[in-house]
């Protein structure tokens, strides 16, 4: 059975026909066409009047369990909120905490109008399992610390980077990532040797760099260069690789970036509220590098909205630069769709034929929308609320709908995610 969504206006993220006022229809997941609609017998047909369909956005940097510790530690600075408010509550968390909160995780993605994430946490098994019941798609990595250079040890930790991936083997909707934390929590070694995992498995290297000027300053202090030297240095930049935060890289590393094509997970939220800094997005951009969207954990942000986070980027760009023009709203709309894809190595992320159906619909007609204007990536940019997708699709399939989620139960989250929120606090 076909789905139709007509009379809409189709948002393609293309650069050749940007825009395109017409129907979408979606068969076996993915677009089957695109303009004029020719009815067939027995296809689903929703009215997009009054509505922008575009392609969903993607998550490039996510800790979905920490909606768990939405709210503890506000106000505090990064190391202090770590070290104080989250690494004690995080020792407290079970696999079924980790479960439940990547599903109230999910939830609120779905409903934002996010169809896919790059995720980095304790009990990527869970994390697994709750993408594969939403129907969303993940790329899962196991957070991984280890300060030693003990074979033995670093040996066990990497398993735990690998030990989660066999029930989801071949899974059409989820993939994997090495993912060590950071510089300042794992050893050079062991850095070494999960970028020679990446490589070897063909998988992303997803880690922090340059979150603070601290964290920054004291790397150079150590090893003599700059966390995203010190990547490059120790070979972790030679496959795929998202670097989240960059707040605080130089011309030197901007430079690496691009050589190696690694990307950069841009967090403007998460950084502004912990008082780390902002990232120079338009910057790393002029220099080539690819720049998509993440929203870091609910603990620091504090929501999951990639629409508010990528308005959030735009805005402190034009800002910054003095430029009106330094992040236009197709571009950065590009930022949370098609750069993210890339970054993570999944197809799609245009509205065009033979793609991936991941898609969202967005209602117009909210007087904050009124009139729409010439310009509806704009309007999508400037104008809009993530309360304002009336659809989510992925793989052809409907998720959630007006208020609707078809493969959640959000009642039973809410229940959950209580539970194991008054246990974490209560220790």
């Amino acid at each position: 059975m076909r789905t139709i969504i007509s009379d809409a206006t189709l948002l393609t993220m293309e650069e050749a026909t940007p825009v395109i006022h017409g129907s979408i229809g979606v068969e076996d997941g993915r677009i089957a066409f695109l303009g004029e609609y020719v009815p067939q017998e027995g296809d689903r047909v929703i009215d997009g009047q009054d509505h922008l369909v575009l392609p969903g956005f993607v998550n490039a940097h996510a800790h979905s369990p920490m909606t768990l510790l939405r709210g503890v530690g506000d106000d505090l600075p990064l190391s202090r909120w770590l070290q104080d408010a989250i690494f004690p509550r995080e020792d407290r968390m079970t696999q079924e905490d980790f479960y439940w909160g990547a599903m109230a995780a999910m939830a609120e993605m779905t409903a934002a109008g996010t169809v896919a994430f790059s995720e980095m946490y304790m009990g990527a098994g869970e994390i697994a399992r709750a993408a594969d019941e939403s129907g969303l798609r993940a790329i899962v990595g196991r957070g991984l610390a280890c300060g030693s250079e003990e074979r033995g040890e670093m040996g066990e930790k990497l398993r735990l980077a690998t030990d989660f991936c066999g029930a989801f083997q071949d899974h059409p909707r989820i993939g994997f990532s090495v993912a060590p934390h950071a510089e300042y929590t794992c050893s050079p070694a062991f850095l070494a040797a999960c970028g020679e995992l990446a490589q070897e498995w063909g998988w992303l290297f997803h880690t922090h760099a340059s979150e603070t000027e601290s964290e920054h300053r004291e790397c150079v202090a150590r090893h003599g260069m700059t966390p995203v030297a010190l990547l490059e240095h120790l070979g972790c930049l030679s496959g795929r690789a998202v670097l989240a935060h960059c707040v605080h890289v130089t011309e030197e590393d901007m430079g690496i970036l691009a050589q190696r094509r690694a990307a950069v997970a841009h967090c403007p939220e998460s950084n502004l509220k912990l008082g780390s800094g902002m990232a120079p997005a338009a910057a790393l951009r002029k220099r080539g590098v690819t720049v998509c969207m993440g929203t870091d954990g609910a603990a620091s942000n504090n929501d999951l909205d990639l629409l508010s986070e990528t308005r959030t980027a735009a805005f402190l760009q034009k800002g910054v630069e003095r430029d009106a023009g330094a992040i236009s709203a197709f571009d950065a709309l590009r930022m949370a769709t098609v750069e993210g894809r890339r970054a993570l190595g999944l197809p799609g992320g245009t509205l065009s034929l033979g793609a991936p159906a991941d898609l969202i619909l967005l209602n117009t007609s909210g007087c904050h929308m009124l009139p729409l204007g010439e310009d509806p990536y704009a309007a999508v940019l400037y104008c809009a609320k993530s309360s304002d997708v009336a659809l989510t699709m992925v793989d052809g399939r409907i998720l959630y709908r007006n208020g609707v989620f078809y493969a959640l139960d959000v009642e039973r989250i809410r229940r959950e995610v209580t539970r194991s929120r008054g246990r974490i606090l209560s220790r």
